[in-house]
């Protein structure tokens, strides 16, 4: 009986140290390619150009790049924003008012 909970007990243990290891090798790489970054950016473009059908494009694009890449988001990582919270609607706000810089001012002419 001892020796099948020592058993049981290790086989827990090696269990629980290859699922860290995964959850490790795997945060890892999605932080190294960036890859939330780059779904959520596809994904907001794609929500304000349902809102809004102006913002389809590029335009839409300069708006959610200058939405991941503010410092509230992204922090004083160069690197896009993987989680916006309640900042999403007061940063827009802000862009609309025309705080900071406003990327549609950049966005090409017609998109």
């Amino acid at each position: 009986m001892l020796k099948s909970i020592d058993v049981l007990v290790g086989l827990v243990v090696i269990m629980l140290a290859l699922s860290i290891a995964v959850t490790v090798i795997t945060q890892f790489v999605t932080t190294l390619f960036n890859s939330r970054g780059r779904h959520l950016k596809r994904g907001l473009a794609d929500l304000l150009a349902q809102v809004d059908p102006r913002l389809k494009g590029a335009t839409g694009t300069a708006v959610v790049q200058a939405l991941l890449t503010h410092p509230l988001v992204s922090g004083t990582s160069p690197r896009l924003g993987s989680v916006v919270h309640r900042e999403f609607i007061k940063l827009l706000l802000e862009l609309a008012q025309g705080g900071g810089s406003h990327p549609l001012d950049a966005a090409p002419a017609g998109h």
